[in-house]
């Protein structure tokens, strides 16, 4: 297990909950962006409901667009992966767009697209980090080092202590907090009591998160009317975003076709090097001409809920993992789940052409088997929370209780900064990195 989760869960959450655990970060240098997905919507202004307009405004006109062209997004059928001599998305990105467009008429579904993702600059690699960070001059990256406190005079930071001693932070020096949710959380936590600092006493009082379902099928590849002479592997990948009732969920479906290939390893590693979502090498079975589609269905986890806390616990004395999450899905969230497990169901059977959708076969992933039936919830609802965020949300003037102003510093703090999914007033489903790239930019341009 590559992640690395410095937080404990409460046992009110694990002795009561379904979900009992938050996806934790990868402790090396680039962190999530070696080991990512590369999905990168930008969120509409329907789904941004709950921001300030003074911040959506510049990330909607500049900064989404700068973040786009950053990571090299692009829409699916767009890539120009180039395997075998033939491109990766073409004709089966096509006709698995086509095909889930009939998904329109679900009541709840909203927008359906090629796949936004990070695989742009004709490069048809994911986005790294790292690579942008060895490009960089005047960079020093320090090894093994960990954060443990911000020090301070009252009123600005003034040098932050660390597992490997303590750096002075002169004056006219700004600090910027670029740690993921809930680590940076753990350390404005322990540094800023909020008896000198009320202006924070509401961090770590809101939180969201994003619950997941996933799913594979597969259909005969007749059924996309692909060409004879398709190329030996081709894969799609699909967007589709939904709302009900103010709650947001999102699909993102990932395919792959494969015609005349005889080696399972490099359909596999194609998949792997290259499609969005993981499919698993036991789902390939070259002995049927089929198509296989995974799906993994997001929703987000209501932040108006006061039980989802993040509280600093008194039974462990490091600085650096006394942080305790609880969270709590109540009525709006299980409903929502219900709803995402329902819509997925409905979107595979697009796939099918029979009317009642003989031809439509689930991975069981319990038996390691093909079945008609689709998977029961327990097979397909993920235990692990997702995209952490809000429990430093950014607000505008009107919002007393936000910890962190339109100038993303920490109220009371005259010199620390928030980069990261902590600033979102609320979580929406959509994928979090692009969001995360312009805001960040944005708070450049504003420092």
């Amino acid at each position: 297990d590559l992640e690395l989760k410095p937080w404990s869960i409460s046992p009110e959450t694990i002795e009561n909950e379904y979900v009992q655990k938050v996806c934790g970060q990868i402790p090396f240098l680039g962190g999530r962006s070696t080991h990512w997905s590369g999905w990168s919507p930008t969120p509409s202004t329907k789904e941004l409901a709950g921001w300030p307009e003074d911040l959506k405004v510049p990330l909607q006109k500049t900064y989404f667009g700068l973040a786009q062209k950053f990571l090299g997004v692009i829409e699916a059928n767009e890539i120009n992966a180039f395997e075998n001599g033939n491109y990766l998305y073409r004709t089966f990105q096509s006709g698995l767009k086509s095909c889930l467009d009939s998904a329109d008429t679900i009541e709840s579904v909203d927008d359906i697209r090629h796949a936004p993702l990070a695989m742009g600059n004709d490069r048809s690699i994911k986005f790294s980090t790292v690579e942008r960070l060895l490009l960089m001059e005047n960079v020093t990256v320090i090894y093994e080092c960990t954060a443990e406190e911000i020090l301070h005079d009252g009123k600005k930071a003034t040098a932050l202590r660390t597992s490997q001693g303590t750096i002075e932070i002169p004056n006219n020096t700004k600090l910027i907090l670029a740690m993921s949710t809930l680590p940076a959380t753990t350390l404005v936590l322990n540094s800023f009591k909020t008896t000198e600092f009320p202006q924070l006493s509401n961090v770590g009082k809101r939180l969201t998160a994003h619950f997941v379902s996933s799913v594979i099928a597969r259909v005969p590849r007749q059924n996309l009317s692909l060409p004879d002479n398709a190329p030996d592997v081709e894969l799609g990948a699909v967007y589709i975003s939904g709302i009900t009732d103010g709650a947001q969920y999102h699909l993102q479906l990932s395919g792959v076709a494969y015609t005349q290939c005889n080696d399972d390893n490099n359909i596999h590693d194609i998949c792997k090097k290259y499609s969005a979502n993981s499919i698993p090498k036991e789902c390939i079975d070259r002995s049927r001409d089929d198509i296989v589609v995974s799906c993994s269905t997001l929703g987000e986890l209501d932040y108006k809920n006061k039980s989802n806390q993040f509280n600093l616990t008194n039974n462990n004395q490091s600085l650096t993992t006394n942080g305790e999450l609880t969270f709590h899905l109540n009525d709006q969230d299980n409903r929502l789940w219900d709803l995402m497990d329902s819509v997925t169901f409905e979107v595979m059977n697009t796939l099918s052409c029979s009317a009642n959708g003989d031809d439509l076969e689930y991975w069981h992933e319990t038996d390691k088997k093909w079945k008609k039936d689709p998977p029961p919830s327990d097979q397909i609802r993920n235990k692990n929370l997702v995209h952490d965020a809000s429990t430093m949300w950014i607000g505008d003037n009107e919002d007393t209780e936000a910890p962190v102003g339109l100038d993303y510093r920490l109220k009371g703090v005259n010199n620390v900064y928030l980069t990261g999914g902590a600033l979102w007033p609320t979580g929406g489903s959509w994928n979090p990195v692009l969001t995360i790239v312009a805001m960040a930019m944005h708070l450049a341009d504003t420092m």
